[in-house]
């Protein structure tokens, strides 16, 4: 289910209010911090949200929701069924979120973000539902307020002397989407303005020298009056999409995957619970089963129908159309679902969301329970590496010098149609071991960085017969898992 979908509700219901004149339509959203006021029920909202630099890890960004009102009491639900949502550039969207109350005047929404939404300008939608005397409300309001979504950058910068001469050169790049809006890694900013500066040995503070600019694929070259002993440091400003190479991605860790998780709600007398219990899965080249149950109990006078459908989940990258499968009977209140998860998924934390309708029955009547059931527990998608190795020859003397060489690769989306297969792991770096027959254990010879097309090589010079390994260490920012791969090399 696409996490834009979740919106529709809220626009639909925002479009219709102002049709009938309810909401006044707003030409732009303020920045920042807007506040406005429902008369209706005397009630003034303020909501917060700062710029947010987006990185290659999923991160909070926290909108905050101030509540003037003249009750002592504000009847607001802020969990579970006040929500906001965020559009942005195009079609993208950041979903809708749950308000948490944190008293009865302030409350915070969580939007999970990465460099994989796009940067722009982005507009919040509010919808709260208050109950006032009785009587239940649903204040809706477009262009509450708009922030900033602006991607990581990173400028480096080395030099060589040459002569009185100094060779700087260096790249900048950002955090973005790659493989079809599976994944995230480092691409360069071509045509950026970048300052090189210099910071001399023991003296305080970086001097600006000069103006440079990046071609095609990010890079900078320039020639300058060598200036000693120091450092040269290489600072990109950042434009409307890019953030500046010294801002750091913004917000909080992402949230823990959660795969024992219980919800409660009370209607007329009867406690209903749900507990989620999901299985990390890691996936290989083919689709990988995963399983998800959910338990109901009812405590109280009532009898509880919980009528669950489906189970549902999305991958918190964003951009993920997740999985939905029809829920099958475990027991009288059990049910469970499998899901398939194949390599053409980005790996990550997957939020689950529960199809249900749970209503409890009474000599009374039946009433429905409101039983908010998105966001409900999480698990963690790994994807398995493949590492390969080879040597350039068997058999060498000693004292000279041998290739090693292969390829890394993991399970990945490979064309815009879904196709999941195996591409090089680009970027990832591997580390090379020597093993000498007869030793008690490798030894550390280096390390090598993943290109573009899955290859990395090295070389190193024979003393003694041996084993090569090549061991890649996994990544916890992509979500791999390690391998490694062996060859023998003898040394006459």
């Amino acid at each position: 289910m696409h996490r834009a979908s979740r919106v529709v509700t809220v626009v639909l219901a925002a479009l219709s209010l102002l049709l009938v004149g309810l909401v006044p339509a707003e030409a732009a959203a303020p920045r920042g911090t807007g506040t406005f006021t429902d008369r209706e029920v005397d009630l003034q909202v303020t909501v917060s949200m700062a710029d947010v630099v987006v990185g290659p890890s999923p991160r909070v960004a926290r909108m905050w929701f101030t509540f003037d009102h003249p009750r002592e009491r504000l009847s607001l639900d802020g969990d579970g069924t006040s929500v906001v949502s965020a559009q942005g550039p195009g079609s993208s969207s950041l979903g809708a979120v749950y308000l948490v109350k944190t008293s009865e005047r302030r409350a915070y929404a969580d939007f999970v973000m990465s460099a994989e939404d796009r940067p722009g300008t982005y507009v919040a939608i509010v919808e709260l539902r208050t109950t006032v005397d009785g009587q239940t409300y649903q204040i809706v309001r477009e262009n509450a307020v708009s922030f900033q979504v602006r991607r990581a950058t990173q400028a480096s910068a080395t030099a060589k002397r040459s002569g009185g001469k100094a060779v700087v050169t260096g790249q900048v790049t950002r955090w973005q989407d790659v493989e079809y809006r599976t994944a995230i890694a480092r691409r360069p900013v071509a045509e950026a303005t970048v300052r090189l500066l210099f910071d001399p040995q023991g003296k305080a503070g970086a001097r600006y020298v000069a103006t440079v600019r990046t071609d095609g694929d990010g890079r900078f070259r320039k020639v300058l009056r060598d200036r000693g002993k120091g450092r040269w440091i290489a600072s990109y400003r950042g434009s409307a999409k890019q953030a500046p190479s010294w801002a750091r991605p913004t917000g909080a860790k992402e949230p823990a995957v959660d795969h024992r998780f219980t919800r409660s709600r009370t209607t007329d007398g009867t406690k209903v619970t749900m507990k989620v219990r999901t299985r990390d899965v890691v996936v290989k080249g083919s689709s990988t089963k995963t399983r998800v149950d959910v338990e109901w109990s009812a405590s109280g006078p009532g009898r509880l129908d919980h009528r669950t459908t489906d189970v549902c989940v999305e991958s918190r990258l964003g951009s993920y159309e997740g999985s939905c499968s029809e829920v099958r009977k475990d027991g009288a209140n059990k049910v469970y679902a499998h899901l398939y998860l194949g390599p053409d998924e980005p790996a990550g934390i997957y939020d689950v969301e529960v199809w249900a309708d749970p209503e409890v029955r009474t000599s009374s009547g039946t009433s429905l329970t409101y039983f908010p059931t998105w966001w409900t527990g999480s698990f963690r998608v790994s994807k398995a590496t493949r590492t390969n190795v080879r040597v350039s020859d068997a058999s060498v003397r000693k004292g000279e010098r041998v290739a090693v060489s292969g390829t890394l690769r993991k399970p990945s989306q490979l064309d815009r149609w879904n196709l999941g297969g195996w591409r090089g792991a680009a970027g990832e770096k591997v580390k090379f071991y020597f093993d000498p027959k007869g030793s008690r254990g490798p030894v550390f010879k280096g390390t090598d960085t993943v290109g573009a097309d899955g290859r990395f090589r090295r070389s190193f010079v024979v003393r003694a017969s041996g084993t090569w390994i090549v061991k890649y260490p996994g990544s916890p920012v992509a979500h791999l898992r390690p391998s490694k791969a062996k060859v023998a090399v003898t040394a006459r």
